[in-house]
């Protein structure tokens, strides 16, 4: 019946192409039949795998194949072909068509919604990684961007939800003008005062000037109260922070841990599961320190139900003084709803909250930034001494190289002169090695007695001559 759905609108389209609201209920159709309904997830698989529809879709001009209408799996996604349904109804409007029988508000704000809606499906499935804060960027920027568009209102002005505090900031500074303009006539006035009539009582010097800036002071309010009035029935303030918050990498974190969680848990390995529990819920306390108005997103009831799950792991009832989630299991104790009220304070803190968080990140971006380039700049001087380093070496070398060179000839020519055969050496210069040869007989020629003492008496003679 949904697919018979599907084709019925394709056909009332192409046969009503300056039909902008029949291509926004395409759209709406697409989106929320399939990924609302209690079959949505079979309704979803379905249509990611129906390439017979798909084809009809790129007839009628639907990009399905283009990064614009593709999930996670790389598959054409409910939500996404449904925005480009819508996406193609504004460009209907924006021609010069005009939107009949549907508020402007509601049907801007369907397409930029079916972002988040997308993000929301792909993490309820488990896609709990860099794909799910990739999708909720987009959904972030989308939302950012349909607070930039001119929205046609029941007044004769248009508005542009995003632009509630400049209208803010413009109307005080044509409050100052007007109270230096009126002097001492306007001391004491705040910006609930009667600026016209204030400007009638003027000096007539500055009366005509006092009467223009009065006349800019009520357009002003009046472009701020429609302009808030319009945000809150969008709930403009929550889908911004939330798309702000979701794309942070802890709240994917945060996400993956609880679903981690409750897979354990389904399995009864409780140890795994507990230990998971509260490593998601000191994030998620962190998260709503910094966004607050995420205790009352509609995933806060699926947040207690785990919170609940988690004291039946542990085995008791009451929660541990510590447990990072106090205040806000206190705020839903029971199953109530949040009040108005609380959510009142929530919504007043949560622009302070917001900014602050923002320029926190700015921070952390920045400061990521600065060390990666001073290890970026650390790693080319180091590469650089190692570079100059190694030049040293191999210099010191070669020189040393050269150094050594006549030594080593000295030592090869020796080695050669050790190589030659040489004489033999006489055997007085080794008489400790050398065997005592044996005496042969020698024939002893006899010497007459009368010769030897001459011999004896020669040296004595000698003797004597010396001494005279």
């Amino acid at each position: 019946m949904v697919r018979e759905g599907t084709e019925f609108l394709s056909k009332g389209v192409r046969q009503n192409r300056n039909a902008p609201r029949l291509v926004w209920y395409t759209g709406w159709f697409y989106g929320n039949k399939m990924g609302m309904s209690d079959e949505k997830t079979q309704f979803r698989k379905l249509f990611s795998e129906d390439e017979v529809l798909h084809e009809s879709l790129m007839q009628q001009g639907i990009a399905v194949d283009s990064p614009e209408a593709r999930g996670p799996y790389f598959k054409p996604d409910n939500w996404l072909v449904g925005r480009l349904w819508l996406m193609h109804g504004y460009d209907i409007v924006d021609s010069g068509v005009k939107i009949r029988r549907q508020t402007p508000l509601n049907f801007f704000e369907t397409g930029p919604k079916w972002r988040i809606k997308h993000a929301e499906s792909i993490e309820e499935e488990g896609v709990l990684d860099d794909r799910a804060q990739n999708a909720w960027q987009l959904a972030s920027e989308g939302w950012r961007r349909f607070g930039e568009r001119s929205v046609p209102t029941t007044s004769p002005f248009t508005i542009k939800l995003g632009q509630l505090d400049e209208l803010v900031r413009l109307k005080a500074l044509r409050i100052e003008e007007f109270k230096k303009t009126v002097g001492d006539a306007a001391s004491g006035v705040n910006e609930h005062a009667d600026f016209m009539e204030l400007a009638k009582r003027a000096d007539p010097k500055v009366r005509l000037q006092a009467i223009e800036l009065a006349g800019e002071i009520a357009d002003l309010e009046q472009r701020r109260n429609k302009t808030d009035g319009y945000r809150k029935q969008i709930n403009y303030p929550y889908w911004d922070t939330l798309s702000l918050a979701e794309q942070e990498e802890r709240t994917v974190t945060a996400r993956r841990l609880i679903y981690e969680a409750e897979k354990a848990n389904e399995a009864a390995e409780l140890d795994k599961a507990i230990d998971l529990y509260e490593q998601a819920f000191a994030i998620w306390a962190e998260i709503f320190d910094d966004y607050p108005i995420l205790t009352i997103d509609d995933s806060a009831e699926d947040l207690m139900q785990s919170v609940r799950r988690y004291s039946i792991a542990i085995d008791s009832e009451e929660l541990p003084e510590d447990f990072p989630l106090n205040a806000f299991v206190e705020m839903m104790a029971g199953g109530r709803e949040v009040s108005s009220e609380v959510y009142e304070d929530i919504r007043v803190t949560q622009k302070e909250k917001a900014e602050q968080r923002k320029k926190e990140l700015e921070a952390e971006e920045r400061e990521r930034e600065r060390k990666a380039a001073e290890e970026m700049k650390a790693a080319e001087e180091k590469e650089k001494a190692a570079k100059e380093t190694k030049e040293s070496e191999a210099e010191s070398k070669a020189e040393e190289d050269e150094s050594q060179q006549p030594t080593e000839e000295m030592k090869e020519e020796e080695a050669a002169a050790e190589e030659e055969p040489t004489e033999e050496e006489p055997a007085e210069d080794k008489p400790a090695e050398e065997e005592p040869a044996e005496e042969e007989p020698a024939e002893v020629e006899e010497v007459p007695a009368t010769e030897e003492v001459d011999a004896e008496a020669e040296p004595e003679s000698a003797d004597e001559s010396s001494s005279s």
